[in-house]
């Protein structure tokens, strides 16, 4: 299976991720791997990227390295924003469209939306980043394009402690 963790940015979908992935013993994927040069040096302006370099990502660089991370490993777990719902459906359709071709038996993209317990928490996470002003004000403009999940996405918030634990079980459990 591939649990693919998406949010918006300062969520803590790494921090989820890594632990995730520690408790399933599989590998973990950080989709800004992916991010080609031109576009990280957008991010790190504070540039807003557009729907054209967005579905370039996404097509050219991250479904690609999805499965070159996926192809050999019975599980893993992928953390990336993934702002559109478009995007979502393109990855979990590329990659079981694969999976249909070479392998029956791991036919499951299982997406998952990492929430913030409170708009505090989330704020204070982004302020605790190097240039922590300008990535809240990043994320909150970005906000604005964040495609909410369909019904039945699994969700966990992202709180500390064993609630987390908890919530990741219950997912990987399905």
């Amino acid at each position: 299976m591939i649990f693919l963790l998406f949010g918006e940015m300062g969520v803590g979908k790494n921090y989820v991720g890594k632990r995730m992935a520690r408790q399933l013993s599989c590998p973990f994927f950080d989709g800004d791997d992916a991010i080609p040069d031109q576009m990280m040096v957008k991010i790190e302006r504070f540039k807003i990227l557009s729907l054209g370099e967005l579905d370039h990502y996404v097509h050219d660089h991250l479904i690609p390295a999805i499965r070159a991370q996926a192809f050999y490993e019975s599980d893993i777990v992928v953390a990336q924003a993934l702002y559109r719902r478009k995007h979502r459906k393109d990855i979990v359709r590329a990659i079981e469209h694969d999976w249909s071709l070479y392998d029956a038996t791991r036919n499951k993209v299982v997406p998952v939306w990492l929430k913030p317990p409170s708009l505090l928490t989330h704020i204070k996470r982004l302020l605790g980043r190097d240039h922590g002003f300008k990535w809240l004000v990043y994320a909150l403009v970005t906000k604005l394009f964040f495609q909410r999940p369909e019904r039945g996405t699994a969700v966990i918030v992202n709180e500390t402690g064993d609630n987390l634990a908890d919530q990741i079980r219950k997912i990987t459990e399905r």
